[in-house]
């Protein structure tokens, strides 16, 4: 299935392809053969793509020694990418003026370059999580068009400052200024939809789809009929020996009664001041409450700071994830749960 990014990703390289070989083209009817300058380019681009590659393999890697979840190592993969790829992009915008001539060929390096980072870093979160993160709020798109403006008006400056240049060098130092801008747009637009759209609803959706019982492997059992039921047959059993009476002691009322009744307060003050399910301790001023958002569960904050990994939460007992933006205090307490807490606490410890 092709999606988005994947569609998006395929018509800008054919537009690039376009582009070096029209540049190529023009580098041939005027200064003859460039081949080998261009084949050496294409072999630093495959060496860097391996090299890329094997760096996002070993960042996963321990990232997942760290115990972090699949979607923040992605994630945080991806961020890397794209800002690798808008600093070579600003880069290749002022390399492009200082061409020695028209054969020079760094920025093409830099192009290569761009593309080696994208798919040894970002290609397989932008696949898989594009659609899911572009969910976003009113202001998304005018922040959007905020980020576009910018650099609308830097390659409008780029392309004036450009037009200064004289020769053949003019037409193509205005081509890699067109390239190089699209390539900073892009990406650091998708930097914005990644950090502010709704991140992890591609992960809720697939637990989710894990907890759903599909209704084919659903058993309906019809309630047993008489001339289904079995008799079991009377097993007979031996006489035994009468055994001996019980003695029961009666304890008369006195000063062990005032025990047994401190005894039924010790239980019944620990019977209803609530606790913690995950640690068994009592909430207190100490131990707030803290509410699981995406489930509704609720924990205690020194244990949401045990199961916080990066920015998510998993729940223990229904395994879902809540996204916290921060730590673990930014959850939201139950207050509910709290003025329990502190009815319960001066009822047994103020008096």
């Amino acid at each position: 299935m092709i999606t988005l990014p994947v569609a998006v990703t395929l018509c800008w390289a054919c537009f690039i392809a376009a582009l070096l070989f029209t540049i190529y083209g023009f580098y041939i009817g005027q200064v003859g053969n460039v081949l080998i300058p261009i084949g050496f380019c294409f072999l630093f681009f495959f060496v860097c793509l391996c090299i890329f590659i094997s760096l996002s393999y070993n960042l996963n890697k321990w990232q997942r020694k760290k115990q972090i979840g699949q979607f923040v190592r992605r994630r945080n993969c991806m961020m890397i990418g794209f800002a690798a790829v808008f600093l070579i992009s600003m880069v290749g915008k002022v390399v492009s003026f200082y061409l020695r001539n028209i054969t020079d060929t760094n920025p093409l390096v830099l192009v290569l370059l761009i593309l080696a980072v994208y798919y040894g870093f970002t290609v397989v979160f932008d696949i898989t999580y594009y659609n899911d993160c572009s969910r976003c709020d009113a202001d998304f798109w005018a922040i959007i068009s905020i980020i576009a403006s910018l650099h609308g008006f830097l390659l409008y400056y780029t392309v004036i400052k450009a037009l200064e240049l004289e020769g053949y060098v003019r037409f193509v130092t205005i081509m890699w200024q067109v390239v190089f801008s699209v390539f900073a747009a892009t990406s650091s637009i998708d930097i914005y939809i990644y950090a502010k759209g709704n991140i992890g609803v591609h992960e809720e959706m697939k637990n989710k789809r894990k907890e759903e019982v599909p209704l084919e492997e659903v058993k309906v059992v019809s309630e047993p009929k008489a001339e289904d039921t079995v008799r079991k047959p009377l097993e007979l059993t031996e006489p035994t020996e009468p055994r001996a009476p019980a003695v029961v002691t009666l304890i008369p009322e006195g000063s062990d009664s005032e025990d047994s009744d401190s005894a039924e307060e010790d239980s019944a003050e620990e019977d209803t001041i609530p606790y913690c399910d995950t640690c068994y301790d009592d909430y207190s001023d100490s131990r707030i409450p803290r509410i699981l958002t995406k489930c509704e569960n609720t924990i205690c904050e020194e244990c949401a700071k045990g199961l916080l990994r990066g920015n998510a939460i998993r729940c223990l007992y229904c395994k879902k994830i809540t996204l916290v933006n921060g730590p673990a205090n930014l959850l939201p307490k139950n207050f509910a749960l709290m003025d329990i807490v502190e009815r319960e606490t001066k009822k047994y410890y103020v008096e």
